[in-house]
């Protein structure tokens, strides 16, 4: 082994870009469920003319300590661009390729601008770049998420590379603008006899697909690596075991062998087809719940099963407003979480619905009004489930009461006035007279309820509704005789200002005639 120095190898290193002796090899991430290379992650390689390959862990260290970090980084980033961009021209499959940025790198303020230099010049498409990043540059949290948040415009794609071995919290990764997360070798290379790593991998696995994130393995060497990730619906993978990092021409050659990899080392087909079929069916349930806790109503599923109608599914806001969780509800009958005379009631409405008819109901459960719909669910033409749809009516049976309360205390108020008066809507039908009303013209509320007012028809004709009018006209009594009236018309306006009924306060005319002169006066 070729001794050298740390002065030796920063001299030496300081000139190596310009001489041509940095190069690139690649190593392919291949899709699991069908083998398909989907990208290549670029590996900085060193090639002195005196000491051979040097390791990237000796010389990048020296890289950081001299400042060339930045400089290399950007040349592997427009390499590695084109290098892609010359791949996709000369007719393979469109793949990414992955470059890793440095903690100098990522922290420079006009980051932004150089990749879309870089990605400009090479002509390759955004979506085609990846960029990988490591926990340990994350410390300052708030200013990584504005600087990925700003790369994600471009349209690149960010993956967080050797996930597990740093330092991020759960609570901040939910945060972070990533599409990937890429699992270190150091646990894939012992899940099958570590039990500990084996949970591990697991564990990102799920975690990862459950937060939307595809998920790398890297350190893939052996066949069973390879079923163990499967087994567990990792995404892609890269390791020795589909090819060793190898230069863009050498890689080249490989491109059609490496799906065969996975066919020859991988499980059967069909056992990974109902692998993935299955958590197909258990995202989309999975989606399915979280939309319905997301509603501001509840959502209830119920089927019969030995004569009783047992719940399946149930989520939604106002399931906890009413004070329940879904585990007090899924698996129970009615009566297991409702009041007696509720859960009697319902069990009624149940009946029906099993029946085929969909019913409506109104409850209330600890100060909380609600309405539910209930809908029979027919498969191969007979009731297999009930969906039940609730909905929170507090506010309008609030409203409600307070409208009958307000509406009795002014009925109680008219009643105690000496003057008649008639409520009519706009159509002129009578909401409501009073006790003067009735005594002194002999209608009573009943007999006029939602008739037309027996006043003179002319009387309504121009009314403007956003003004108080009087009138002089008559006014048919129950006898059939007429008698001369003045009447004082007002608009009953709602919140919005609009017109939606007329006060008339009606008063006799004593020793005036009937005549036409008398008639419609306008005060």
């Amino acid at each position: 082994m070729i001794r050298r120095s740390m002065t030796a190898m920063q001299k030496e290193l300081s000139r190596a870009l310009n001489r041509g002796q940095l190069s690139l090899c690649y190593q392919p991430k291949v899709d699991l469920r069908c083998g398909v290379v989907t990208g290549n992650e670029a590996l900085l390689r060193w090639n002195h003319p005196k000491w051979g390959t040097v390791s990237p862990n000796e010389f990048i260290p020296v890289a950081e300590q001299v400042g060339l970090e930045v400089p290399i980084g950007e040349w592997v980033l427009q390499t590695a661009c084109l290098q892609n961009k010359r791949w996709q021209d000369q007719g393979h499959p469109p793949m990414s390729v992955s470059v890793n940025l440095s903690a100098r790198q990522f922290a420079q303020p006009d980051l932004f601008e150089k990749i879309e230099a870089v990605l400009q010049e090479t002509g390759l498409d955004p979506r085609y770049l990846d960029l990988e990043i490591t926990e340990s540059m994350m410390m300052d949290v708030d200013r990584s998420i504005d600087t990925l948040q700003k790369l994600k415009t471009i349209g690149v794609s960010i993956s967080m590379d050797d996930f597990g071995k740093g330092y991020s919290s759960l609570a901040y990764l939910k945060r972070f603008p990533i599409d990937t997360l890429k699992i270190d070798r150091s646990f894939v290379q012992e899940c099958m006899s570590d039990i500990q790593d084996a949970t591990i991998v697991k564990t990102i696995i799920s975690m990862a697909r459950n937060l939307n994130l595809h998920v790398i393995a890297e350190g893939v060497e052996h066949p069973g690596h390879l079923m163990f990730l499967q087994q567990n619906l990792c995404d892609q993978a890269q390791g020795y075991l589909f090819s060793r990092p190898l230069p863009a021409e050498e890689l080249e050659c490989r491109f059609p062998e490496i799906p065969q990899v996975l066919a020859r080392n991988g499980i059967e087909p069909q056992f990974a087809d109902h692998i993935w079929m299955e958590e197909k069916l258990r995202m989309v349930r999975r989606d399915y719940e979280y939309t319905i806790r997301q509603q501001q109503g509840m959502t209830l599923r119920i089927t019969k099963k030995d004569g009783r109608f047992i719940h399946t599914l149930c989520d939604g806001e106002l399931l906890y407003r009413l004070g329940l969780v879904p585990q007090q509800v899924i698996g129970k009958e009615m009566h297991e979480f409702l009041p007696a005379a509720d859960a009697a009631r319902m069990m009624d409405y149940l009946q029906r619905a099993w029946q085929g008819e969909e019913v409506i109901d109104e409850g209330q459960l600890n100060g909380i009004w609600y309405m539910a719909f209930l809908r029979p669910i027919r498969r191969g033409g007979t009731v297999a489930e009930i969906i039940v749809s609730c909905v929170d009516i507090t506010e309008r049976v609030r409203s409600e009461v307070e409208r009958i309360a307000a509406q009795g205390q002014l009925y109680s108020l008219l009643d105690c006035l000496g003057e008649a008066v008639c409520i009519t809507d706009w159509k002129h039908a009578v909401l409501r007279v009073n006790s003067a009303f009735e005594h002194r013209f002999g209608w009573t509320f009943r007999e006029l309820a939602g008739r037309t007012a027996p006043l003179e028809p002319e009387l309504f004709e121009g009314i403007c509704k956003d003004i108080v009018k009087e009138y002089h006209t008559s006014l048919r009594l129950k006898n059939g005789k007429q008698a001369e009236i003045r009447v004082t018309i007002s608009p009953v306006r709602d919140k919005k200002g609009n017109t939606i009924a007329y006060t008339n306060v009606i008063r006799e005319q004593h020793g005036q005639g009937s005549g036409e002169n008398n008639k419609h006066a306008v005060k």
